[in-house]
């Protein structure tokens, strides 16, 4: 990723944090989905996971993107916006 060692441990520190507090409120973790994947060019792809949990699911998000001749992860996050997997970002 584009920063530092230091910059990304503290960010995977939050991360596993919230992660934690997330089992009490959503429950366990009972299954994982990639949902899609989608290539803008030769050089950006994005993959988006589902993580189906006991009560609710959270959608994952990781970029990469390719300067030259390696694919570097560029990007990636998590949230409960469930609507979004939807193409138009609707429920409906």
């Amino acid at each position: 990723m584009p920063i530092s060692k230091a910059d990304f441990d503290i960010s995977l520190g939050k991360t596993l944090k919230e992660r934690q507090a997330l089992t009490d409120r959503l429950g366990k973790i009972v299954g994982v989905k990639l949902v899609r994947e989608e290539r803008v060019s030769d050089f950006l792809y994005r993959i988006t996971y589902a993580e189906k949990r006991e009560r609710h699911l959270l959608r994952w998000q990781f970029t990469f993107y390719r300067p030259q001749n390696q694919w570097m992860l560029n990007a990636f996050n998590w949230d409960d916006r469930a609507m979004l997997l939807f193409d138009d970002g609707h429920p409906n």
